[in-house]
């Protein structure tokens, strides 16, 4: 028995103990609401971290496989090839169907074991819901990955030549080791697959742990809402890797090409979208119920939608229902998540509607005060948006419903329907810094409101006649100028002066809020950007040749053919662009991987602020022609949105740090 068969067969064992455990808990976290034997609580809380053990072992098996290169096991195959570096070999753990679902269940169990050990502390009678609801859902991921996708299955010639996957040989089996391996699809291959999908799911997993202690309070006759000031920071940290996974996931799209640029409506990124959206107003709410106002069945639906959506957009990326240049490839997922969806939904909704009418006491009603008005429209219209967002992914199949042709949203559909919320979510925003200005002097603030409007029409004007600018993207940009000026003016107010007068200045929590929403604007401003001035060109290039567009020079070099390490056929043309400001030299180039039979055009990108400029050959020339057909993009504002994302990140940790302060010296 080699080293690989030891650490494949440890691996297999922990995920198989893994999945025992699981299944153990879930009739003994059940049992535990109607009786309680002494010491079963506590076996329980340690099963469950035992667990979690396990399932950290069988990643960490899987992932000493990948970097072995022990192509015997299925998985190491397709994921990894010898010219791959360690780096990008760690990318195995999420690019295939059963790897990515045994690091899910991974990263769900810890969240078990994080939810468990908090219920301890807040109050242990939760525990026992709280595993049976996590439990219940880990089990319809690990299942799969244990009899259906199982990562640590071997690849075997049977006597009569067919090749049989499995975790141990038939009878008369040959064990298939290959030199190397065949790698995963070129284009995820990328710096940012190794944090876009780890960050992804660790903020989708994130709102896991509020809905059980949602159930968990629902259950025991408490206030739903109860949990939001101990689970706020752990809300706040899920919004974070959740919002880090969209903006990694969308530089990924866009650097690599064909993958629907930095954003494409599609089915997938939408699923991911619709969560990221509903937590913003999670977050809003949860603030809003620890001032006192009584935002509780907000909080209650929100929790709820956030996470049912979470499975129904892994149904689509994992079952194959809906296309998806991003999804994993169709099996047996489609059924098992579609029972997980109706089990959550059907016990969220008796839960809810047998506590209806519960009200605790001492809630503020809802009130005439501004921020409160003004955050309940913002729910309001995030809710209106995720309904489009959600009508148009799911079109192709309930147009069929009744005998219909699919139908399907474009991404002009998309963006003609979602735009005018985005718009009045933008104003909405904008307003939130004013609202106590609002109350205490309105006259004052209907000043300030009309000065900012005013000072924010230069923007939009100056792009009319600089650009072929439609009112509607010019009015996007006044209201995103309108946001900055509202959330800079708050910055300084609340801020920036107190501290240059000496005195006190808003806390850490506070600057992190005014971080998020400045990062919000720049994110606003770039997708406007991309979205209304951007231009594409199509020409050809021969080495020699120089393409005039738009004050840029492109000239070609000599083209160059070889084959790279790992036996793929490389085609680059050097192209040097030069402007008024300085030259830059590019690489773009056209890619045959042998092994997948596929033909994938490297993108080159000459960045700046205010603009990129990306070069893309579309097809290599049949000899003698010398040229290349090329098209040339430009982008403006794009790098806004990466700025605006890390932006957010900042204001988000900041915001962590500052509520972890506030909760200690609270408890004192």
């Amino acid at each position: 028995m080699t080293f690989a068969d030891i650490i494949g067969l440890l691996g297999y064992m922990a995920l198989t103990g893994a999945f025992i455990l699981c299944a153990a808990l879930i009739p003994l976290s059940l049992l535990l609401h109607f009786r309680r034997p002494a010491g079963l609580e506590e076996l329980s809380v340690w099963l469950a971290h035992a667990q979690s053990a396990l399932l950290g072992l069988a990643v960490l098996s899987l992932g000493l496989l990948l970097q072995m290169g022990a192509y015997e096991y299925e998985a190491v195959f397709n994921a990894v090839e010898n010219a791959m570096r360690p780096l990008e070999r760690l990318g195995g753990l999420w690019s295939g169907q059963a790897s990515s679902l045994l690091f899910f269940s991974f990263i769900l169990s810890a969240a078990i074991s994080l939810a468990v050990r908090l219920a301890e502390h807040l109050k242990p009678a939760y525990a026992k819901t709280i595993l049976l609801a996590l439990e219940t859902t880990l089990l319809f991921f690990i299942l799969p990955d244990v009899f259906f996708a199982n990562p640590f299955v071997k690849l075997w010639m049977l006597p009569s030549g067919v090749i049989q996957s499995a975790v141990f040989p038939a009878e008369g089996a040959a064990l298939l080791v290959s030199t190397d391996g065949q790698g995963m699809n070129p284009s995820l291959r990328h710096a940012a697959m190794l944090l876009h999908p780890p960050t992804l799911y660790l903020g989708l997993v994130g709102f896991f742990i509020p809905y059980a202690f949602q159930l968990a309070a629902l259950l025991q006759g408490d206030d739903p809402a109860g949990w939001a000031r101990p689970l706020y920071p752990i809300t706040l940290a899920a919004w974070l890797f959740l919002t880090l996974g969209m903006f990694l996931g969308s530089w990924w799209a866009y650097t690599i090409l064909g993958w629907g640029g930095y954003w494409g409506w599609d089915s997938v990124e939408i699923a991911g979208l619709v969560p990221w959206l509903l937590s913003f107003g999670l977050l809003h709410s949860m603030r809003m119920q620890l001032r006192g106002f009584s935002y509780q069945r907000w909080i209650n639906w929100l929790t709820a939608a956030i996470v049912i959506l979470t499975l129904f957009g892994i149904l689509v990326t994992r079952s194959g229902i809906l296309e998806s240049v991003h999804a994993y490839a169709s099996g047996a997922m489609g059924p098992v998540l579609t029972v997980l969806i109706g089990l959550h939904l059907a016990a969220w909704l008796f839960l809810t509607g047998y506590r209806r009418g519960q009200s605790p006491a001492g809630e503020k009603s809802a009130s005439r005060a501004w921020e409160d008005r003004i955050l309940r429209w913002f729910n309001l219209c995030l809710v209106v948006l995720v309904m489009v967002c959600l009508f148009g992914q799911t079109l192709p199949l309930t147009s069929q419903l009744f005998g219909a042709p699919a139908l399907s949203f474009s991404a002009a559909d998309y963006e003609r329907w979602s735009a005018p919320f985005f718009l009045i979510l933008l104003i909405l925003t904008a307003f939130c810094p004013l609202a106590p200005l609002l109350d205490a002097q309105p006259e004052r603030a209907k000043r300030e409101v009309i000065v900012l409007a005013l000072l924010s029409l230069p923007l939009p004007v100056m792009l009319l006649f600089r650009y072929p600018l439609g009112l509607a993207a010019a009015g996007g940009f006044w209201a995103a100028a309108f946001l900055l000026l509202s959330w800079l003016a708050y910055f300084l107010r609340a801020w920036l002066l107190p501290r240059l007068r000496g005195g006190k200045s808003a806390p850490g929590a506070r600057l992190g809020v005014i971080l998020i929403h400045l990062g919000l604007v720049l994110l606003a401003l770039g997708v406007l950007g991309v979205e209304s001035l951007s231009r594409s060109y199509e020409g050809q290039l021969a080495p020699g040749d120089t393409l005039e567009l738009e004050g840029y020079a492109f000239t070609a070099g000599e083209s160059s053919a070889y084959i790279s390490d790992s036996g793929n056929v490389v085609f680059e043309l050097p192209v040097m662009v030069a402007s008024a400001t300085g030259s830059r030299a590019l690489l773009p180039a056209m890619i045959h991987y042998t092994k997948l039979g596929t033909l994938y055009a490297r993108p080159a990108l000459a960045p700046g602020w205010l603009q990129d400029v990306q070069v893309i050959l579309e097809d290599t020339p049949e000899p003698p022609n010398p040229f290349f057909p090329l098209r040339v993009t430009f982008f403006p504002l794009i790098n806004w949105i990466w700025v605006g994302g890390t932006l957010m990140a900042i204001g988000g940790l900041l915001g962590l740090a500052g509520r972890k302060s506030e909760l200690r010296s609270t408890s004192k």
